[in-house]
């Protein structure tokens, strides 16, 4: 796209250069920066983008779009505004030709459960033959294209460039997981939203929100943005509900298996190797079974139900495909092993999903314990650690507290914080070596017992203040077994 087009009318701007560039891509990512690219020079509360100019030029960047003019810059067009940030988004939704626009986007947002959500619809949609890209925390994937995240949800610049590869495949919908931090630092700007789907509530990320009434205010701004040709979906059990529809223009419709709810389940059966629960729907039922454990899993199931009828599928066709659906990394994911021990590795890294995971296997177990083996990530909310102590400590037969991501946390601190819960502090044990921790509860597991590793589920590293090392908790527990 020649850069006059892609600048055309936008006020305030000013032009050193060639109009004529041909622009061939547009990123605020000096190491993103290919040949023929506009940079666009963004300044943070702990960075200035014009360090990155020269690495972006290395790049072969040909345009610079920032706020001051560099007039050292020889034989590079330069674009000058007030605040290049307010930008990326008309100029990448231009570069990309509108793509959400060609796309029905579902938003889930909520404490847990996004991604597991996310993982559903695309798979019920992908079964019916629609096709379906997923942005999340594990996965940004469009077509063949997949992508290691960067963060859960992405600035407009990546999405706009995933909304497009989703076009060039021919997919119809995207499931995305929305974060608070998103919805509050206006990540999805511009981008309508099909549906959007609330989970649940509870506390996390206090370390940015403060409060868990702006946590719950950040979640209730994606329903406060929907149009009235929208669909708004709601946990109806969660006491956050009414929060979530208050000035909500869209179409609401409700799932939840205690209270009246447009899609409900009852009949509940649960075993370790699956469940099973009725579901109904304008007053049609259907019994649907699923290789996936727990009651939280039953919500999650649910939400995607919803999604799905809304577009045209049946209770009859998603029962047959989610009998056969194998389940999310990282989330309850069983770890196959030579010593046949019930080993999960699952991504509960708040109180609540700790204390959902916990419950669920709690009723699974037969005679034997539940070992877990946990910690709390450093750099993030300090007030959910003692809260993380007390519901292992509760919750499990053995506890062994190790790390998380540390990042620039001692651990050490990070472990005393989290024993103040605890009841009987002196019968935690404390393995800051989280392999070593791995190691120790598949030492101590009989075979009743069943391991719980809970905290980084998929993530396939560890990190430190100064290093990110290569760790995964399944490839750990196996080789612990083998061992």
């Amino acid at each position: 796209m020649k850069l006059k087009i892609l600048i055309k009318d936008i006020p305030s701007l000013q032009i050193r250069g060639n109009k004529d560039a041909m622009i061939k891509g547009i990123s605020a990512n000096s190491k993103n920066v290919g040949p023929g690219f506009l940079f666009l020079v963004k300044q943070g509360k702990s960075f200035d983008g014009s360090n990155f100019i020269k690495e972006a030029l290395q790049g072969g960047a040909s345009v610079i779009l920032s706020q001051n003019y560099h007039p050292f810059l020889e034989g590079i067009t330069q674009l000058i505004h007030p605040h290049p940030a307010l930008l990326e988004r008309i100029l990448t939704e231009r570069f990309y030709d509108t793509p959400a626009k060609k796309l029905k986007i579902m938003g889930v947002t909520g404490t847990n459960g996004k991604t597991t959500v996310t993982y559903l619809i695309r798979y019920l949609l992908e079964k019916a033959k629609k096709g379906c890209g997923l942005i999340g925390t594990i996965e940004w994937s469009a077509g063949s294209k997949v992508y290691t995240p960067t963060h859960t949800t992405p600035d407009i610049m990546m999405l706009n460039r995933l909304f497009s590869d989703m076009v060039l495949a021919r997919q119809t919908y995207v499931a995305i997981e929305v974060t608070s931090h998103a919805l509050s630092q206006n990540r999805i700007e511009g981008v309508d939203m099909h549906t959007a789907i609330f989970t649940n509530l509870s506390q996390d990320h206090l370390d940015y929100h403060k409060t868990l009434d702006d946590y719950a205010r950040a979640k209730a701004s994606l329903f406060e943005r929907l149009s009235s040709s929208s669909f708004a979906i709601i946990n109806q059990d969660d006491s956050y509900s009414s929060l979530m529809i208050k000035g909500c223009r869209a179409h609401i419709y409700s799932y939840g298996i205690d209270q009246a709810a447009t899609l409900k389940a009852s009949h509940l059966i649960m075993s370790a190797k699956g469940m099973e629960f009725r579901v109904t729907w304008k007053g049609e039922q259907e019994t649907f079974k699923t290789q996936l454990i727990g009651k939280f899993n039953v919500y999650n199931i649910l939400a995607a139900l919803t999604a799905c009828l809304i577009e045209g599928l049946t209770l009859q066709d998603m029962k047959l495909a989610l009998a056969e659906f194998k389940g999310i990394p990282g989330r309850l994911e069983r770890v196959p092993n030579v010593k046949k021990l019930p080993i999960f590795v699952d991504y509960a890294h708040t109180p609540d999903a700790l204390e959902n995971v916990l419950k669920t296997l709690q009723e699974l177990k037969d005679k034997g314990r539940i070992i877990t083996v946990y910690g709390c990530g450093g750099d993030r909310d300090a007030s959910k650690r003692p809260l993380m102590g007390k519901i292992a400590e509760e919750g499990s037969d053995i506890a062994i507290l190790t790390t998380d991501n540390p990042r620039k946390e001692d651990a050490r601190e990070i472990a005393s914080q989290v024993l103040k819960g605890c009841t009987f502090p002196e019968k935690m044990i404390v393995e800051l070596d989280r392999k070593a921790a791995i190691y120790e509860a598949v030492r101590l597991a009989k075979p009743q017992d069943i391991i719980l590793i809970a905290g980084k589920g998929h993530e396939k590293t560890q990190v430190f203040a100064y290093r990110t090392v290569s760790f995964d908790d399944c490839l750990i527990a196996q080789e612990a077994c083998r061992s």
